[in-house]
């Protein structure tokens, strides 16, 4: 429609013609604006859906002070300005962990699209290689107090597990192959061989590193010189994390979150409820680490809140994961070590091959226990003993684990377990009970194993 300017011109001056061509030449601008605004926008690289894409997904960019950008892959990532960090904020905080991303020839700290905990934070300057290093003594107990630096905040995978799942085999596995050392959230005290396949062993303790406030050991948690080394700063950081199973201090024991930062990838072993429980029970009272033993509907409680964060972490952070039960690990772990090494990317950027992971498979502490292994399926065909069939039934009608217990076959296991004890109640001959209980885990538990692992690797 012409403005009244062209309107009004039209009226005055009906013998001047240029002026009317100059209205119509207006009135068909303004049509095809219309169209362009309108009808464009269907079209891949039309600037108004560029513009309206950029403001939809501006919105997922929660963090306080960050800021969106589009790379030159097309991705949308969110990113601190420079001079600043992405911090987890809490009793102490730590590393967002998603790593740095060079735009505009800044390095600049990645942020979680939807974190409502972290926040970006001002550091004195926003190029690690301007940093000097920090010495400071290894026994520092206040790591809050630390300066921070971007320096400090690498790429974090973590390794987020319950107690006596198998964290540390599997993080020991990961350092023969990787030939990088695994950190913790923990300051831990164990022994290892002295040497490789010595039989003496030595009690280690982790050190505090300054730079990513974790704790390790230069040798790795298996002691596994000089193959491995502890994490550089082009290095991505592998920690170990019970949380929120389990937190450290000063974080509040009703903490649900995770105490080691965000990962960019994150591994999650899982291992049946009840020999889970069991285990853990067990390394307290032969560790003297105080407390009384979790019974089992405490421990029931804390597992499903464990494993439901870390299964909501990746959609909240978008973030990949991998996850494996600790009963496979006896016959598959090779398979599971080779899954998580490509799917982690760690294969691709420390340009591993078939030997480093032979390397892992071939040390023997790393081989399962031969008679008293709890990943065999020997065992599990006769575990039913461990477990009165009260505390089965307990696991089973539990509502909040159900979803757990069906994704990984544990609901087949249990009811095997129940199905043999009323057999044994019925008078009928164990051996005979046992060897049915091995063809129904062969064909339920055991079967489950490639569908879930297939979901696994399509998910991530």
């Amino acid at each position: 429609k012409p403005s009244q300017p062209c309107q009004a011109a039209v009226i005055v001056d009906h013998s001047t013609m240029a002026r009317l061509h100059i209205c119509i030449l207006s009135a068909i601008s303004s049509v095809l604006l219309i169209l362009f605004v309108v009808v464009l926008p269907e079209e891949p690289d039309a600037q108004p859906k560029a513009i309206f894409t950029s403001l939809v997904e501006s919105s997922l960019c929660h963090v306080p002070g960050s800021k969106l950008f589009h790379t030159n892959q097309r991705d949308v990532i969110c990113v601190c300005p420079r001079h600043h960090v992405c911090v987890v904020n809490g009793p102490v905080p730590t590393a967002c962990g998603l790593g740095l991303s060079s735009l505009d020839y800044l390095q600049l700290d990645r942020v979680p699209a939807e974190c409502p905990t972290c926040s970006c934070r001002t550091i004195e300057s926003h190029l690690p290689s301007v940093i000097a290093a920090q010495v400071l003594p290894s026994t520092i107990e206040n790591p809050e107090a630390i300066p921070m630096t971007i320096s400090d905040f690498p790429v974090r995978i973590l390794l987020a597990s319950i107690p006596r799942s198998g964290n540390s085999w599997m993080r020991q596995l990961i350092e023969a192959a990787l030939g990088l050392a695994t950190e913790s959230a923990y300051r831990e005290r164990y022994r290892v061989p002295e040497a490789l396949n010595s039989s003496e062993k030595i009690q280690v303790e982790g050190i505090l590193s300054p730079r990513t406030r974790t704790f390790g050991h230069e040798c790795g948690r298996g002691n596994f010189c000089p193959w491995v080394h502890r994490a550089g700063q082009q290095d991505p950081l592998l920690v170990k994390t019970h949380s929120p199973f389990l937190v450290k201090r000063p974080f509040p024991t009703d903490y649900n979150g995770s105490d080691a930062g965000i990962g960019r990838f994150v591994l999650l072993p899982i291992r049946n409820p009840l020999d889970n429980w069991q285990a853990l029970n067990r390394y307290q009272a032969r560790s003297n680490a105080g407390g009384k033993p979790l019974s089992l509907q405490e421990f029931l409680a804390a597992y499903v809140k464990h494993h439901h964060y870390w299964q909501h972490h990746g959609t909240q952070y978008q973030t990949a994961s991998f996850s494996y039960r600790f009963e496979d690990m006896d016959q598959d772990r090779e398979q599971i070590l080779r899954m998580f090494l490509n799917q982690s990317g760690l294969w691709e950027s420390y340009h591993l091959n078939e030997a480093r992971v032979a390397r892992a498979m071939s040390i023997k502490r790393l081989l399962p226990l031969t008679t008293t292994s709890h990943a065999s399926l020997e065992y599990l065909t006769t575990a039913y003993r461990d477990f009165p069939p009260r505390d089965i039934r307990t696991v089973l009608q539990y509502a909040p684990v159900q979803s757990l217990l069906q994704t990984y076959g544990y609901q087949a296991l249990y009811r095997s377990w129940l199905w043999a004890h009323a057999q044994l109640a019925d008078g009928k001959e164990q051996a005979l009970v046992e060897e049915t209980v091995r063809e129904q885990l062969t064909t339920t538990f055991v079967a489950v194993q490639s569908l879930l692992y297939d979901k696994i690797s399509m998910q991530s």
